[in-house]
């Protein structure tokens, strides 16, 4: 389903319920094109219904029931 950032924000997320892309960031780590990475992460996980926009902004996320379930797989 997921590469190696797509799993970890997932299972932070799962945990926080919760989530800004800018908190995204810090688990893609110090490389020249995380935001890329990120970005393309969670049009991942957005496009797989494991996440959605939350109301609170644009660049935060809450984990769905289906990211919920996929959380646990782990």
């Amino acid at each position: 389903m997921q590469d190696g950032i797509e799993r970890k924000i997932l299972l932070q997320i799962a945990e926080k319920l919760i989530m800004k892309k800018e908190e995204m960031l810090f688990l893609a780590g110090d490389s020249e094109d995380s935001l890329e990475v990120v970005n393309l992460a969670v049009k991942n996980l957005l496009s797989g219904g494991m996440i959605a926009i939350a109301p609170v902004g644009a660049t935060t996320f809450a984990v769905t029931q289906k990211g919920m379930r996929e959380a646990r797989k782990v």
